[in-house]
């Protein structure tokens, strides 16, 4: 009778609800006066009729954040910048096109200079203030402007729009974001816009600390302004971007960030190449991640 007493016990425990698990309010916070060094990846390439551009870069950020007033400003620092550029331009006559190794830097033009963007606790991104160009020679200009534009765009889509409601697994949200970027060119301004939706896939722990992995996926439209080499052109498009982030929700930053960008575009060559608009397809992987924090 006792052994059947005990089993009947078990068997009671054993179909009972187990506890769900605490959810987590995400916000994005610091200590003060905290550094994170992240290392970044990023790969382009677009391709139309007229050419084809490829452009592989990786560079280091130092980023010391300090709440001020309810927000967290961040200074960004740039190193260890390294990348790649080329270009084929194809020729109208059918001859054969033209390889070229750009040597001409883009990323590289941001080494040791420092911007600075500024976080809400739940919006993400809430200003970018780029680099100054106080000493950039006069033909490097477009291409540091071109730079600059590509950074806000990453930062944009770097740091999502937080949910009101704490997140548990399998919880999803939906954010929407337009966001101006001017070109001090005198070309277009530049823009992005959104509409996305966030799903926390599973919790885990990282790094000693715990986070959620999170998946996304965004409907985009942009107007982006590039350069390489002597050619430069506006870029319009609309597309998808599939992102998958670890956010560590008890410190309130993100680990690890990476973004598979694929849009249908028409480029307008401003420089060096033909003069009506192309069809083209552009896709981008841009990457992520902490190395440390101090």
């Amino acid at each position: 009778m006792k052994v059947i007493s005990i089993i009947s016990s078990l068997c009671a425990l054993l179909i009972l609800p187990l506890p769900a698990a605490a959810q987590e309010l995400l916000r994005y916070k610091a200590a003060p006066d905290q550094k994170l060094i992240y290392e970044h990846r990023a790969s382009t390439q677009i391709d139309s009729r007229g050419l084809r551009y490829v452009h592989q870069s990786g560079w280091t950020t130092t980023e010391q954040l300090s709440p001020e007033g309810g927000h967290l400003d961040a200074s960004v620092v740039f190193s260890k910048v390294n990348e790649t550029i080329s270009l084929k331009q194809h020729s109208a006559s059918g001859q054969a096109g033209v390889d070229e190794l750009i040597q001409h830097e883009l990323r590289g033009l941001l080494k040791g200079r420092t911007a600075s963007y500024r976080l809400d606790g739940r919006e993400g991104l809430t200003n970018f203030t780029p680099p100054k160009d106080d000493d950039i020679r006069y033909r490097d200009q477009q291409p540091f402007e071109s730079t600059v534009i590509l950074l806000e765009f990453e930062a944009a889509i770097r740091f999502p729009e937080l949910p009101d409601q704490p997140l548990n697994v399998k919880d999803e949200w939906s954010a929407e974001r337009t966001w101006k970027v001017y070109s001090p060119s005198g070309q277009d301004s530049c823009s992005i816009s959104y509409a996305s939706t966030y799903r926390v896939k599973k919790a885990k722990k990282s790094k000693g600390f715990a986070c959620f992995e999170i998946e996304g996926e965004t409907q985009i439209s942009t107007v982006t302004f590039l350069v390489a080499g002597q050619v430069s052109f506006v870029e319009r498009g609309s597309g998808k971007i599939k992102v998958k982030f670890l956010f560590d929700y008890e410190r309130g930053l993100i680990q690890k960030y990476e973004a598979q960008i694929s849009t249908k575009n028409r480029i307008n060559a401003l420089a060096g190449l033909f003069q009506t608009e192309e069809d083209a397809r552009s896709r981008t992987s841009y990457k992520v991640e902490l190395k440390s924090a101090e």
